[in-house]
C-alpha cells in the first residue's frame, strides 16, 4: 500500500512483504506543456505523470511498489542516499 501524505512531498510504502515501511520524497514538476512530471530523486529511472497533481500522484503510487519489487525480485539493494540541505544566496 502506498500512502501521499499531501504538503510533506512524501510517499511512503507500507505492507507488501517488504522488510520495514519505508518512505520516499517525491519531486512534483509542472509542465510548461500542462501536466505534471513526478519522480523520486533517490530511485532511478522511476518517473510518471498525469494531467493533474492528483493523478500524478495516483500514477506514482502504482508504480512505486512495483518497482521495489523490481529491485527485490533482482537482488538488488535498496538506493542508500544521503539528505541534507544547502542554500544560496
Amino acid at each position: 500500500m502506498v500512502y501521499d501524505d499531501g504538503p510533506s512531498r512524501r510517499a511512503a510504502v507500507v505492507g507488501s512483504g517488504f522488510m520495514e515501511p519505508r518512505e520516499f520524497e517525491y519531486v512534483l514538476e509542472p509542465q510548461s506543456d500542462g501536466g505534471y512530471l513526478i519522480y523520486v530523486p533517490e530511485l532511478p529511472g522511476l518517473a510518471t505523470e498525469g494531467q493533474t497533481r492528483e493523478e500524478a500522484i495516483a500514477m506514482l503510487r502504482d508504480a512505486l511498489p512495483a518497482y521495489l519489487e523490481s529491485l527485490r525480485e533482482h537482488g538488488m539493494p535498496w538506493p542508500q542516499v544521503e539528505r541534507g540541505r544547502v542554500a544560496a544566496a
